[in-house]
Formats: C-alpha cells, sequence, structure tokens
C-alpha cells in the first residue's frame, strides 16, 4: 500500500473509477441514438486528489486568516498619513496588490500550477521538491513511454512503478510487444536485461526503490530527461552492463535482506 496501489492487491469486482496514475486516459464510451438533434451536457466528476483532500477542511480558515492578515495591515499602514484620501488609497492599493499578485503568480505558473513554490519556499529552485507525489504523480510519463518506444527493441522490458499506465501508453503507440514491469518486484527487476529501460518518475518516488534510484542516478547518466515545463519530472536509463550490474546487485541485497529477517 505504500505505493498506492491497491488495485493490485485485490481483484475488483466491478470497477468504473480512473486508477491511480491514469487521470489522463479516460476510458468511457458514450452512445448518442441516432434521433437526437439538441445539444447534449455531459457532467464528470474527478475524484482521488490526495492534496485536495488534505488542504480543502483547512482552506476556508487560511484564507479568513489571510483576509484578516491583509486588513490589519492596510489599517496600520493607513495611519502612517494624515489626510483621508492617502489612506483610502492605502487600504485600496494593499489588498490590490495581493491580489494581483496572486493573479500574476497564477498566470505565469500555468499550466502546471501544482509546480508554484513563493519565495518563502524557495522559488522555482524548490518547485516539487516538497510534495512530488501530489505534485508530478505520473506527469510526463507518458511523453516518456512515447520516447522509450522510439528506441526500444522488440519485447524489451521497462520497469517502472506505474506498469499498468506505462503498458497502455506503450499499446497506444502500437508497441503492445513492450514489457511493462513494476521497479519494486525485485522477481520482475531480475529478468531485465541490456538494451532495457527504468523509468524514475519523481512523483513515484518510494522507500521501496528510493535506495535502487539513488544508486543508479549516482552511477549512470539517464538516457533522456523529460520535464514538466521547466522542471525535470521523469529520467529514463536504457540499462547497460554497468547500469544492469547495479540492479543485480540491488536485488541480491534486498533477498539476503529478506532473508535475514
Amino acid at each position: 500500500m505504500d505505493r498506492r496501489n491497491p488495485q493490485d492487491i485485490f481483484t475488483p469486482l466491478y470497477n468504473h473509477q480512473i486508477p491511480p496514475g491514469a487521470a489522463a486516459s479516460l476510458h468511457y464510451g458514450l452512445h448518442v441514438p441516432n434521433d437526437v438533434t439538441e445539444p447534449i451536457t455531459v457532467e464528470v466528476k474527478l475524484q482521488y486528489r490526495k492534496f485536495t483532500r488534505y488542504f480543502t477542511t483547512m482552506l476556508p480558515a487560511v484564507l479568513i486568516a489571510a483576509a484578516l492578515g491583509i486588513q490589519f495591515l492596510a489599517r496600520r499602514c493607513a495611519r502612517l498619513f494624515a489626510a483621508v484620501t492617502a489612506k483610502l488609497l492605502i487600504q485600496i492599493a494593499i489588498p490590490l496588490i495581493v491580489v494581483l499578485s496572486a493573479a500574476w503568480a497564477s498566470f505565469t505558473s500555468g499550466p502546471h500550477y501544482r509546480l508554484y513554490t513563493n519565495a518563502f519556499g524557495g522559488g522555482e529552485t524548490r518547485a516539487g521538491y516538497y510534495f512530488p507525489p501530489d505534485e508530478f504523480y505520473d506527469a510526463a510519463l507518458r511523453d516518456a513511454m512515447f520516447e522509450v518506444v522510439r528506441h526500444a527493441a522488440p519485447g524489451a522490458r521497462v520497469a517502472n512503478e506505474a506498469p499498468r499506465v506505462a503498458d497502455f501508453y506503450a499499446r497506444q503507440a502500437g508497441r503492445s510487444d513492450l514489457r511493462c514491469i513494476s521497479l519494486s518486484d525485485e522477481l520482475a527487476l531480475a529478468t531485465l536485461s541490456t538494451g532495457d529501460f527504468v523509468i524514475a518518475e519523481r512523483g513515484r518516488r518510494y522507500f521501496s526503490n528510493d535506495e535502487l534510484l539513488s544508486v543508479l542516478g549516482g552511477t549512470s547518466e539517464p538516457a533522456f530527461r523529460v520535464p514538466l515545463g521547466f522542471v525535470p519530472a521523469v529520467d529514463v536509463y536504457t540499462l547497460d552492463q554497468a547500469s544492469l550490474a547495479v540492479i543485480v546487485e540491488h536485488v541480491s541485497a534486498r533477498r539476503n535482506k529478506d532473508q535475514n529477517w
């Protein structure tokens, strides 16, 4: 469950959801009778948004506190002026500056609004640093897979933490021959060979794969990197003898550790 993969633990009897990691892929069909001539309106609701679930309940209190702080600052600044007109302008200007700065931040952050980090959080250099599973998730995985299919040999294996999503994109690109496996599955990792691929997503970094990805990133250069806006989001490694040896050593060490338990 540390990889948010309950769909791999139980067999669903009824499942019409968009699974984790597949929010960009909709598999629903709508049958429209031939005799319909009026416009049709379809209402949909997107579920499973981790950060929203955590933050929405606190948002009213945050906004109220921010409004009170702005009002307090405007009144204190207005006391510095004697003229009534100046006091009024100050009380209008300060909230307006706050609103316009927020609007500008939204404008410059689009379309990847989740990566916005203000100056107190470190600005652009810290974009995607604090909550990568929520800020990246599987963003850029589709672009990474479309690049992989251009270089992958027939029957090549692709290891990542969203194998079902990767397999969908591979089939979408006409490469149903590719074998997509889980990066946290030791048995599957043991089947990798030179020429296979490892996809390291910032939004899919877990305790189960952090050690492997850290060693792999420290000993090998990614074949290519896919950004989300201006922030690197996905590293793709093409396995050679050196990088494959890193994975073999990691799998062996994990097995020895499990046996010692």
